[in-house]
């Protein structure tokens, strides 16, 4: 009997409560607090029926930013071959590489070469003149070896994980003052390899089923729940927007791939699209789409529609996420 209460008592929750615009009110969520510890940032979260959502968008920072897949709007992904290499970096190198054996330098030459020169280029052109200056004869100075020794270093070596940490903060720095300092009302966007690995503990990145129960409590009917890539059920979309549950949609946008990229334009500002107007929000589930490819199930909402979208995407898309408790 209290069973049976309970359902009319959600019922009349759900649905006899009346809008002046004869809509359905949301359900009350009921708030809650969670400090994620790993960088002590404070989330609103909401319990809608039996789940717990995080009623922001989820806001850490992976430690290398782009390069692993964690994007602020309009952030380029930094290229780790074009951040220039320190003379002191090729230098420790030579040194390295000496040391473990893979090339004498009894003569000294290579060394007198290295400490005469300022700059990798420079270091080139020097000992390129050295040798100019002896291929007439002999290389008595074994010049042509240490070319080749420092050819393979200069090839080998990459920036420094200093260096790379600060050219991803700079290019951070710089897409925030030209988004208005996104991060800050909407999170990070993530790739979906990326949201795997970002997620704080006692919570998961939402399945396709959690959002199904989510849209089902809020009144989705059940031939609508399955429905794929197609923009589904006015009142469910209607009642996740309504502040009253809690949800506290942002429109983030998103880092699109594919079709929403338009090819020969400039990727730092054409591959992000509809920040102020749609919201874009992973779920964990995924699908065979061939033999080789694989694409996950994503839920969107728009400022203009009051429909659900559950489409798919590309796994190379940047995505916000909103958390589920465990």
């Amino acid at each position: 009997m209290k069973k049976l209460i309970w359902i009319l008592l959600g019922a009349v929750l759900l649905w006899n409560c009346k809008e002046e615009n004869g809509g359905i009110v949301a359900p009350e969520g009921v708030v809650s607090e969670f400090t994620d510890a790993r960088d002590s940032k404070v989330y609103r979260c909401v319990t809608i029926g039996e789940q717990t959502w995080m009623a922001e968008n989820l806001a850490y920072r992976l430690p290398m930013g782009s390069i692993d897949g964690c994007f602020t709007y309009l952030e380029g992904v930094v290229e780790t071959d074009k951040i220039e290499i320190t003379y002191d970096d090729f230098l420790e190198a030579i040194q390295q590489a000496i040391d473990e054996g893979r090339y004498s330098d009894d003569m000294g030459m290579l060394g007198f070469i290295l400490s005469s020169s300022s700059t990798i280029d420079g270091f080139f052109v020097e000992l390129k003149s050295w040798i100019e200056y002896d291929e007439e004869e002999y290389d008595v100075f074994g010049l042509q070896p240490a070319w080749d020794f420092s050819e393979e270093i200069r090839k080998e070596l990459k920036p420094s994980p200093i260096a790379i940490a600060e050219a991803v903060e700079t290019e951070l720095t710089s897409a925030e003052e030209d988004n208005g300092a996104y991060s800050s009302v909407n999170g990070f966007l993530y790739t979906y390899e990326a949201a795997q690995k970002v997620i704080p503990e006692g919570w998961r990145l939402p399945t396709d089923e959690d959002w199904k129960k989510l849209e089902a409590f809020l009144g989705m009917n059940d031939k609508e729940l399955d429905v794929l890539d197609e923009w589904r059920d006015d009142g469910a979309g209607r009642l996740l927007k309504d502040e009253h549950t809690g949800f506290n949609v942002t429109y983030g946008g998103a880092k699109a791939y594919g079709r929403f990229n338009p090819s020969g334009r400039n990727p730092k500002l054409y591959c992000y699209i509809n920040k102020g107007t749609n919201a874009y929000f992973w779920s964990s589930s995924k699908l065979q789409q061939n033999d080789s490819t694989q694409v996950a199930i994503i839920r969107s909402v728009s400022q203009w529609d009051d429909r659900i979208l559950r489409g798919t995407s590309n796994l190379e898309a940047a995505y916000s996420i909103r958390c589920i408790k465990e």
